[in-house]
């Protein structure tokens, strides 16, 4: 292991160390915000597979910290596709941070990601050691995508009474509320679009039946 990962890695546990004797800035466990994630990026990461499933699988370390997170997803009944995965320490295989796999991208998760993984202190956490976990996220609904975005804000508001000194942080945040802003607005879109769509099959209705009874 070289001098600058050896470095990162005394760096990380140092902060860990420091987050665990203070409170979490959430009540929001760490599951919840990353089922979230996936809820607000079901857009983005299932636009082939609009019906399909996202498996979130992550390992903690003994402090409880999330070392190495995968997101996979399904289209297809028993076949799994990588859609990113997350590692919070390079090692000689990986680099650290967020990659994406088969072609995939996405701005509104990488930030969302990122931000979760760069505060995981701020978030409440299973308190015993080393354990994996994982997560089933369905296709959302709309009142679960509305309860997603209310649950990212309120992370996000909360996590700014710490942060709002930052700079960075303030850059990430605004780029990020300018994403779920944009993501409202698509949804808006999407649900007029779907409500004229229904309410043109329905006025075509009439003059079908009465076609059909000439």
């Amino acid at each position: 292991m070289n001098t600058n990962v050896q470095e990162h890695e005394r760096n990380l546990r140092v902060s860990r160390r420091a987050a665990d004797s203070s409170p979490a800035s959430t009540n929001i466990e760490i599951n919840s915000i990353l089922e979230s994630v996936m809820m607000l990026s079901w857009p983005e990461l299932m636009k082939e597979y609009p019906s399909g499933l996202l498996h979130v699988e992550y390992r903690t370390g003994a402090d409880d910290f999330i070392e190495y997170l995968t997101v996979l997803s399904s289209g297809v009944r028993g076949y799994w596709q990588l859609v990113c995965e997350y590692w919070t320490s390079a090692l000689w295989s990986h680099e650290r941070g967020l990659s994406f796999g088969n072609g995939r991208s996405s701005a509104l998760a990488t930030e969302m990601l990122e931000f979760v993984m760069d505060h995981q202190d701020a978030f409440l956490r299973r308190s015993t050691p080393t354990h994996d976990v994982l997560l089933q996220v369905n296709p959302p609904t709309e009142l679960e995508t509305t309860a997603a975005k209310e649950c990212m804000r309120q992370a996000v508001r909360s996590i700014d009474d710490h942060s709002r000194f930052n700079a960075a942080y303030n850059s990430r945040r605004e780029r990020f509320e300018r994403g779920l802003e944009l993501l409202h607005a698509k949804s808006n879109e999407d649900s007029t679009a779907e409500e004229a769509a229904t309410n043109e099959g329905m006025a075509e209705k009439p003059g079908d039946q009465a076609r059909s009874a000439a």
